[in-house]
């Protein structure tokens, strides 16, 4: 990544991210969500569709793998942080 070139972030999971991060990050030219992972395949692509994002997968070490992003966000589905995740640096 230089200076110029946005972060790209990955999203696992299309709950919180669909309807919280990814309108969020609409407003935010300094990141680009390059894909997103969700066990839900179809769910995930119908949300690449309407925002963008060009790769998808239902397995998120596949789409770390491939898009090689440099900030993902996790949701998680323990409740021990109640709804949304972390972003988590991936290098």
């Amino acid at each position: 990544m230089s200076a110029d070139s946005p972060i790209r972030v990955a999203l696992f999971g299309n709950g919180f991210a669909r309807t919280v991060i990814l309108p969020c990050l609409r407003n935010v030219p300094e990141m680009s969500v390059v894909g997103i992972a969700s066990p839900n395949l179809e769910r995930a692509q119908a949300t690449a569709r309407e925002f963008g994002i060009e790769q998808v997968s239902a397995d998120h070490r596949e789409l770390l793998k491939s898009a090689k992003p440099e900030l993902r966000h996790r949701e998680r589905g323990d409740g021990s942080r109640g709804r949304g995740g972390a972003p988590e640096r991936t290098r």
